[in-house]
């Protein structure tokens, strides 16, 4: 029997394949509903399946029902399966100023055409085309609404602006939603509604963005992610092995969703985390 795992935010439908990758294969619903094959864990996300030696691009249909999940010739009850947590664990009283420690040591290890600068400004010296001044200018444009508080302007700017399969801004936007999902954990204040403004703004034609995005919002984190975070505070030597995994998640989309989660996360004093915000109980 192979090792098999999935997702913990599987939805019912049935799912046509719609792009392959060497080690993703993504399957779509005609409501655009995304999950994800993976042939590694390190690839694996909240609605990822991993089975154990797969080939994963002959895979045409996947069938999620409330019982079940079909995949090829495996019929897999779901009451049997092993569910991959996607939640994080850290230790809320020390993460912020640990996160502080890792941007100050990481932030120039970002891929160069990352959103990088926007932290670190000295970084726009890999921007030297006209094109790469225009991005940078437009990213800054956007990125000035996040700074004076105004994160749904933000990410309304920055939706479907940048390079690669996700494009930058919309790789930022996740990253201000596991940013607000983080500060949920560590400050005990209800972020749902502007989470969801956030995510109903950021929204695009692009089934992979729209499905990371939305587990953004849901506080549901990919392994890459969750392993760097949940080791943040550990030794240097974790947190660097961590975030070299991290490093080889897509062309600049490492760099660009970093940047959105530290903005966030570590700029608590900022007036959009109280705004219209009912406190937990």
């Amino acid at each position: 029997m192979p090792k098999i795992i999935v997702g913990d935010r599987l939805l019912t439908g049935q799912y046509s394949q719609h792009s392959v990758y060497k080690n993703v294969c993504n399957f779509s619903t005609l409501s655009g509903n995304l999950i994800a094959l993976v042939k590694q864990m390190a690839y694996f996300a909240p609605n990822s399946i991993y089975i154990e030696g797969c080939n994963i691009s002959t895979v045409k249909n996947i069938t999620v029902s409330e019982k079940e999940i079909i995949v090829g010739k495996h019929c897999l009850a779901r009451k049997t399966l092993d569910i991959e947590n996607s939640k994080l664990c850290i230790n809320k009283l020390t993460f912020h100023q640990a996160l502080l420690g890792f941007k100050e040591a990481c932030v120039s290890q970002f891929p160069e055409k990352s959103l990088a600068f926007l932290l670190a400004p000295e970084r726009e010296q890999f921007f030297q085309s006209a094109f790469d001044r225009a991005f940078v200018q437009q990213m800054k444009f956007a990125f000035s609404f996040a700074q004076k508080g105004n994160l749904l302007a933000c990410a309304k700017n920055m939706k479907g602006f940048g390079f690669g399969l996700t494009p930058s801004g919309d790789d930022f936007n996740a990253g201000l939603l596991f940013g607000l999902s983080i500060l949920e954990i560590i400050e005990n204040w209800d972020y749902s509604k502007l989470k969801l403004d956030i995510l109903e703004i950021s929204k695009t034609n692009n089934l992979i963005s729209n499905a990371l995005l939305t587990q953004a919002c849901e506080g549901k984190f990919f392994a890459r992610l969750k392993n760097l975070l949940d080791t943040i505070g550990a030794s240097p030597h974790q947190i660097h092995k961590a975030f070299l995994q991290m490093l080889a998640y897509g062309s600049t989309s490492s760099g660009d969703l970093l940047t959105g989660l530290l903005f966030v996360v570590l700029s608590q004093g900022l007036c959009f985390h109280k705004k219209g915000l009912v406190h937990k109980q």
